[in-house]
């Protein structure tokens, strides 16, 4: 299950559906896009640029990996990935 990306795939799925801009903090690989049935490109940021990444899409969600076991209030989405944590976190409010 720590390597199974089928459930966030599909949280980022019906996100693009919605039509919400979605970025992937760091190296993505394309590990959505088959399981999510994406069609879009996921915009590529660095880690550090993610809050300047929501201030030009105050409606869009990022991939974020954390190592940290303790959620942020912006996490929609969590899940055990590997060694932490993959989130898909929206602009706080």
């Amino acid at each position: 299950p720590r390597y199974d990306v089928r459930p966030v795939a599909s949280y980022l799925g019906s996100l693009e559906r919605e039509g919400r801009p979605l970025a992937h903090a760091g190296k993505y690989r394309g590990e959505y896009h088959f399981a999510g049935r994406l069609t879009g490109a996921l915009e590529v940021i660095e880690p550090g640029d993610v809050e300047r990444w929501f201030a030009r899409h105050p409606d869009g969600y990022a991939v974020i990996y954390s190592q940290r076991p303790s959620p942020d209030e912006r996490d929609e989405f969590r899940q055990d990935y590997r060694g932490g944590v993959i989130a898909v976190r929206r602009k706080a409010r």
